[in-house]
């Protein structure tokens, strides 16, 4: 069953309806990012990748994450800075009973442009990661419960996760992923595209006076005139 109906499927059936959705955090802006993030426990092992990444600008283009117990119990993210790799630091509570699975979308010169999964129904444990590139690969890790809640960061189309956050709640048998965030960052190049579009029309106003005047319709406004 291809993924998207799977997903439909899973938020139609028994107990699970528009309520069931995991309610987004508030945007928050954070030291040029914004900042959003699923599950409400706090307590417990933080981390933040941007203590390593720091003022550079990165991309997240590959992903490795652990499950067990029915939950995702730890994760581990690999950034894109200009030309060069940084990876990012174990987010583990080691259990050697856990599984991993690692996807790398650099190799295709792609990165990861959306992260959504489930989450139980208390908000305290992730059980599932769905993580789609901006070329449209999915990957999934993890199974969802009938009382999971479904999870998507607001990251739009002009938007990418730049780093990842979180806490770990560690248990009798391991860490779980309690809380995930992300920090997102508006593309480069559509600023880029943004600044080009503007300088294009004033251009075209330009050109368009200057070709009145020729005309002698319009006469376009002299400096030093009021």
């Amino acid at each position: 069953m291809p993924l998207d109906e799977e997903e439909k499927n899973q938020s139609k059936s028994p107990g699970r309806n528009d309520k069931d959705k995991d309610e987004p955090k508030k945007n928050i802006p954070y030291k040029g990012f914004r900042k959003d993030e699923r599950g409400r426990v706090k307590a417990g092992q933080e981390f933040n990748d941007k203590e390593l990444i720091g003022e550079e600008r990165a991309r997240i283009v590959g992903l490795k994450v652990w499950k067990g117990n029915g939950k995702i119990t730890g994760v581990k993210a690999f950034y894109k800075i200009g030309k060069g790799l940084l990876e990012g630091d174990t987010h583990l509570i080691d259990n050697s009973s856990f599984t991993f699975e690692e996807y790398n979308f650099e190799e295709q010169g792609d990165y990861v442009k959306e992260i959504s999964g489930f989450i139980d129904r208390s908000g305290g444990a992730i059980e599932c990661l769905i993580v789609t590139s901006f070329k449209g690969d999915t990957k999934k890790v993890g199974e969802p419960t009938k009382n999971s809640k479904l999870f998507k960061f607001d990251i739009n189309e002009m938007e990418y996760p730049a780093c990842l956050y979180g806490t770990l709640k560690e248990t009798e048998n391991g860490s779980v992923l309690s809380r995930l965030g992300v920090l997102i960052a508006v593309d480069e190049p559509v600023e880029e595209q943004i600044d080009a579009l503007v300088g294009d029309n004033t251009k075209d106003d330009d050109d368009t006076l200057e070709r009145a005047d020729s005309d002698g319709e319009i006469e376009p406004k002299k400096e030093g005139s009021r």
